[in-house]
């Protein structure tokens, strides 16, 4: 989940680096470095912290090079240090390389190494890379640097994204794939390579995404190489995203991206929905339209974010079809005997379409036979690739790492698979989904409208950014987003929150009541808005201080709660979306109140390519 770039070409190389390192600093942040060739040498530069620190350390260094390759760390071996911080050297300082993954064997490989002589100055697992390297060249001097990469990466187990550099091999920066991104970027005065394609728009023309065990030499004097397992190369053109990265009127790309989710929304429907004829169009699930009609079973495998999203989809599809759904964390999935087969269907959400662990669930769920189906907002990632259909969001650039818009988007991508299923079988909901076809349409506006709400929020975070604890309740639908707002606070402020069915406050969570405590109610009209109040009583009778969200116009919270957030009447099927960012926001606003950096929170990163 690290961020690696590179550059080999006609021009200087480290305005590039620094640009992208900038560009993809959500992909890691802890530590940052650049290695490039200058006089037939390696020249290092690392920092502890964040990549700012780098370009302004490069600012005022005079380099002349036209090769370089960098790096945001976001650690996983070894604490956040400039010994830690990437790229690593060989023990001779003639190699240097940036990953991104785990070698599952390091400690074995850093053993026998050291046996030969090789020298570790790292806690990292990185560091045995450019030493397997050094050796593979010691042994065979005349063999190309990439032959010499392949020959190190077959004795590595794990997961990995790679850049090269060799001092003896000077215009050259080799890189390979397996299990995490690398995508090459093709510019007329040179060649890139990047963890992630945003850090090439603006910047080259067309690009390469390699696939597992591809690799590649990028080089100033010879056409792009791709070698390994596949037939062909793929060549794409750059998506332009640099345009979404201006704040605007907004103080933090969270703030802007909660903003945006009206237009999110709508692109992630445009096309799609028909709700004057209540109809759906996914263009992704064409080609598995008969095997999906005829399943048996659903079973969502995600994570973090996504996987509250999977609790929302669940409830939406078995409410307008009699397929049962399980909700699953992929960590957890890929791990434990499971009972899939043919009839099944697994539909993997990943906003990145990297997460390491939802890939593995879906090539687990592939094993058995089962249909396997893609949510992600990323073209051309992994996960598109190892499914057999899917929906793209179309949600737009999502930089902040917190997702917002994606979270929305993705119960939305599920809503529109629900109400596909509903029509097309004959167990099917069909007049409700009709209703649900036509609230869809509705939403952009509905949520422009919540979103005036912000002064609000803004203003009840004021009251209770000091506190200790948040719990967070809903049921049905509300239950979901609760889970999710108790993770968006905990994420973005720091602060110990929870989420519960509100039903099972009696069975235990209770006890975290106590005179003073905030606690969050999901309170839309619906058939069981009574038996939410007599939960926010139960809180009540405690001391608690009730923050209701509820329809507008509802008056039987008015007595009880402390403070009301109003949402505007609509279908209670789409209260994890109609409520989403008041929660967002409610968490973005208690953490720019503690001081917390809300677009780079402590620890997390945008996109996780590791188990």
């Amino acid at each position: 989940m690290c961020g690696i770039i590179g550059y080999t070409g006609t021009q200087q190389a480290v305005p590039f680096i620094t640009r992208g390192l900038l560009c993809l600093k959500y992909r890691g942040y802890d530590s940052a470095g650049v290695a490039l060739i200058e006089n037939g040498a390696i020249r290092r530069f690392r920092v502890s912290g964040k990549p700012e620190e780098l370009a302004d350390l490069m600012a005022d260094t005079a380099v002349d090079s036209t090769v370089a390759i960098g790096h945001n760390r976001w650690a996983t071996h070894g604490k956040p240090s400039v010994e830690n911080a990437h790229p690593h050297t060989s023990t001779n300082g003639r190699v240097a390389v940036v990953h991104n993954g785990t070698v599952e064997n390091h400690a074995t490989l850093r053993t026998r190494l050291q046996s030969e002589g090789y020298i570790f100055t790292s806690e990292t697992d990185t560091e045995v890379l450019p030493n397997l390297i050094e050796r593979e060249l010691k042994l065979s001097p005349s063999i190309k640097l990439e032959e010499a990469v392949k020959r190190a990466l077959s004795h590595v187990e794990g997961a990995y994204g790679i850049a090269v550099l060799s001092a003896d091999h000077q215009k050259e920066i080799v890189v390979a794939a397996l299990h995490s991104p690398i995508v090459i970027g093709i510019a007329k005065h040179g060649l890139f390579v990047a963890s992630d394609e945003t850090a090439l728009s603006g910047i080259a023309d067309y690009m390469v995404h390699l696939r597992d065990f591809e690799l590649a030499t990028l080089s100033q004097d010879t056409p792009l190489q791709v070698s390994g397992d596949t037939e062909y190369v793929q060549i794409e053109k750059v998506p332009d995203v640099q345009a979404n990265s201006a704040l605007g009127v907004f103080k933090h790309l969270m703030q802007k991206e909660v903003h945006e989710q009206p237009d999110s929304i709508a692109r992630t429907l445009a096309g799609r929905l028909d709700s004057v004829k209540g109809r759906v169009t996914l263009g992704g699930l064409l080609d598995v339209s008969q095997r999906l009609v005829v399943t048996r079973r659903i079973v969502i495998v995600a994570c973090g974010t996504s996987y509250y999203a999977g609790l929302a989809g669940k409830q939406l599809i078995e409410r307008y079809t009699d397929i049962p759904v399980e909700v699953e964390h992929a960590s957890e999935f890929i791990y434990r005997d499971i009972v899939l087969g043919p009839q099944d269907t697994v539909i993997a959400i990943s906003q990145s379409g990297e997460t390491a662990d939802t890939i593995r669930a879906v090539q687990r769920a592939q094993e058995y036979g089962a249909l396997c189906l893609g949510i992600t907002n990323r073209t051309g990632t992994k996960l598109p690739r190892h499914t057999d259909g899917g929906v793209f969001l179309q949600a737009g650039p999502e930089q902040a790492v917190a997702s917002t818009k994606s979270f929305t988007s993705q119960i939305v991508a599920l809503a529109m698979i629900a109400i596909k299923l509903a029509m097309n079988r004959h167990d099917g909901r069909k007049k409700e989904a009709v209703r649900l076809t036509m609230e869809l349409g509705r939403v952009p506006s509905l949520m422009r409208k919540v979103l005036e709400n912000e002064e609000l929020i803004q203003k009840i975070a004021r009251e209770y950014y000091q506190a200790q604890r948040v719990i967070f309740i809903g049921r049905r639908f509300g239950y979901p987003i609760a889970m999710e707002g108790a993770l968006k606070l905990k994420e973005i402020a720091y602060i110990d929150a929870h989420g519960f069915p509100a039903g099972e406050l009696k069975h235990g969570p209770l006890a975290l009541i106590e005179k003073g405590t905030p606690v969050i109610a999901i309170a839309r009209e619906g058939e069981l808005l009574d038996k939410m109040v007599s939960n926010i009583e139960e809180v009540r009778a405690r001391g608690g201080i009730i923050i209701a969200i509820t329809t507008e116009g509802n008056r039987s919270v008015d007595n009880i709660a402390n403070h009301i957030i109003p949402l505007p009447k609509a279908l209670e099927d789409l209260t994890p979306i109609i409520a989403a960012p008041v929660l967002q926001l409610f968490a973005y606003h208690m953490g720019i109140l503690r001081g917390v950096d809300v677009d780079t929170p402590r620890n997390l990163a945008k996109a996780v390519s590791v188990e």
